[in-house]
């Protein structure tokens, strides 16, 4: 009994429990906190109305493209944030410059078809949907299943519209008419950017970037701990200079194995070893520069803040960001360097590098301003031991 009144009285126990307690908190909003419950708001969507309307027999003239564009735009029930633009091209280079997931294209002779069923040979009228595979696969597949369903309601309504004069002249529906009357605008899909069967999902480039921080934190320990003893404690242009040779060295060789591990062994579908291999040491060297930033200034007290800004930002990578909640999108994805890093993949990945080097020059930036915090460091230096006589005048 004592003993048990011994173990319920020690310190550690109730400091251990609350620790597991800060620990749940932290990783269940870590984990779950941006993603529980993912729903897309504002997709960026392309509508082109080539549409040129067509005159029916009875006066009226039919404008199914504008009636749609029309519909759509207003509809604030859709989770799309409508770009009306003036045809395919200007579209297809939208969804290659990653600002559309989706483009609808509505053709000239989208009401000519349409209006065809009330006559004697029906032709079948088609819209076109293209679907942004590399901008996000999860959104751009959203956007396909939203749609279908917009154009099963759409197509209930065309019917009528087509079918009502046909009765009013008590003409019999021919099997072609039937048949067409039964979806009267087809909605073709296609898609550009496609990610590919070995590509994780589309999510390599997150992947990516998330074995590249936690191995280079390895590297930005293991580099930190044997300069921190090369120098005795004492952080100096030599320090600096030898902890940036071993990163590009680490992060090097580092890049080499994963990439190789990846496309070799595990058949990772990526374009271009070369331009991938060259990306991933410069964005590994910057995250190498951050991190040796925060630990030559805090040491090891640094291992959270690493450690939490990964747990924190995994989660939230592989979404596209209208399906975050506005708080993560702006306190968290707005500033944390890993988009960056995903976004230079993905360019590389799946655009053919198109917007490549925007991303590189962003992480270059802020590589530049950790080096600059890792060069202060010297002023700080570590905890100083005294200088020994003999590395006195060794150093003069």
């Amino acid at each position: 009994m004592n003993t048990l009144k011994r173990f319920f009285t020690q310190r550690m126990f109730w400091g251990g429990l609350a620790g597991l307690a800060a620990a749940a908190l932290i990783f269940t909003f870590a984990f779950l906190g941006s993603v529980v419950n993912p729903a897309p708001k504002d997709l960026p969507v392309a509508i082109v109305v080539e549409d040129e309307g067509v005159q029916l027999p009875t006066g009226q003239k039919l404008e199914i493209g504008k009636q749609l564009e029309d519909k759509l735009t207003s509809n604030k029930d859709l989770p799309f944030k409508w770009t009306v633009v003036k045809d395919e091209k200007t579209a297809k280079d939208g969804l290659n410059d990653r600002t559309y997931y989706a483009a609808l294209i509505l053709p000239a002779d989208l009401s000519q078809k349409a209006a065809s069923i009330q006559s004697p040979k029906p032709v079948q009228a088609e819209a076109k949907l293209i679907l942004n595979q590399g901008k996000n696969l999860n959104a751009a597949n959203s956007v396909g299943s939203i749609m279908d369903k917009v154009f099963a309601g759409v197509n209930g309504q065309i019917r009528e519209q087509m079918i009502a004069p046909i009765k009013a002249q008590g003409k019999m529906i021919s099997p072609e008419q039937a048949s067409l009357l039964a979806n009267p605008i087809q909605l073709k899909s296609e898609t550009v950017n496609k990610v590919g069967e070995n590509n994780g999902g589309g999510n390599s480039p997150a992947m990516m970037t998330q074995i590249l921080w936690l191995t280079t934190i390895i590297s930005s320990i293991i580099i930190f701990l044997t300069m921190k003893k090369a120098s005795e404690n004492r952080i100096t242009p030599g320090f600096i200079t030898g902890q940036l040779i071993a990163g590009l060295i680490f992060t090097a060789m580092n890049s080499l194995i994963i990439l190789s591990i990846a496309t070799g062994i595990l058949g990772l579908d990526v374009p271009d070893f070369a331009a991938a291999y060259g990306f991933m040491v410069f964005t590994a060297f910057m995250f190498f520069l951050m991190q040796g930033a925060l630990l030559n200034w805090i040491g090891f007290g640094a291992m959270p803040i690493l450690i939490l800004l990964f747990f924190f930002s995994s989660p939230v990578l592989s979404l596209a960001p209208e399906f975050l909640p506005e708080a993560t999108r702006t306190w968290l994805l707005s500033w944390i360097p890993f988009t960056h890093s995903v976004e230079g993949f993905r360019s590389l990945f799946f655009f053919g590098g198109n917007g490549f080097e925007e991303q590189r020059w962003i992480l270059g930036m802020i590589g530049l301003g950790a080096f600059a915090v890792m060069a202060g460091s010297m002023v700080k230096g570590l905890k100083k031991q005294p200088v020994s006589k003999g590395q006195a005048a060794a150093e003069n």
